[in-house]
């Protein structure tokens, strides 16, 4: 979808020009969308596909994700209720089925929504301030602990990235360092920057797994080529975002 992941694809042919590969850049990812929808609009499908109750997610991986409809979590919430001319469940299967074709066996593919269900249960982690403002979140907080969790990191180290600022002065090692304590909003601000780059880094990995599965055939240098960019379809929201400020 052109509106949410701007792309440049090489085709790549032979000499016969018979098509022989193709590689695909990620020209510009609409991250904003994973926090935060306008009116009408949905996060990116995946995240319905995996918390549709009909999904068909191993019975024992979604013990460990924890995962509820999509109205349960911060980030989905607004578009769950938005039609689409699909079936989430249905959809899931076939997406299952694309992750298998690119050589994504099952361990991968749950490492996969493991990510993703840290994501949504990260939207969902309420940061609360003292009399101060400054950011109160404590490690026991049962969605922080999950999607520390899903993560392989501890509760505390994913409170404390949150909640304080480290800040070097001078040379590493030579200079000073000092933590300062983060306000609610710069906090609330880092879990959502958190939950962008996470899906960003993922998204990254599953289009150099794309590319491999897309490689030149050995013995076939590439020798002529069509380079498209497709970046067509971006919207113009009433509040628009960097990626719309790109386009």
């Amino acid at each position: 979808n052109s509106s949410r992941f701007g792309k440049y694809i090489d085709i790549h042919f032979d000499e016969q020009y018979a098509l022989c590969g193709a590689k695909i850049d990620t020209y510009l990812l609409e991250k904003s969308r994973v926090v935060g929808q306008e009116n009408g609009e949905r996060n990116f499908h995946i995240f319905y596909q995996i918390t549709s109750p009909q999904s068909g997610l191993d019975p024992k991986l979604a013990a460990q994700l924890r995962l509820a409809p999509p109205e349960k979590f911060s980030y989905t919430q607004k578009g769950a209720q938005v039609t689409v001319g699909y079936k989430p469940a249905n959809s899931f299967q076939h997406t299952i089925s694309a992750l298998q074709q690119i050589g994504i066996q099952e361990d991968e593919r749950n490492e996969i929504f493991k990510v993703l269900g840290s994501v949504l249960h990260m939207g969902n982690i309420k940061v609360h301030a003292d009399k101060e403002s400054n950011a109160m979140l404590h490690s026991s907080d049962p969605d922080a602990a999950l999607s520390a969790q899903l993560l392989g990191v501890t509760a505390q180290d994913m409170v404390s990235s949150l909640t304080i600022r480290n800040i070097q002065a001078g040379p590493v090692g030579a200079g000073d360092s000092y933590t300062v304590g983060q306000t609610q909003q710069q906090a609330v601000d880092s879990r959502d920057a958190l939950a962008r780059a996470l899906y960003g880094n993922l998204f990254d990995v599953l289009v150099a797994r794309i590319n491999l599965s897309l490689g030149q055939q050995k013995g076939q240098g590439r020798t002529r080529n069509i380079s498209i960019l497709d970046i067509f379809g971006f919207e113009h929201f009433k509040t628009n975002h960097f990626e719309q400020f790109c386009i």
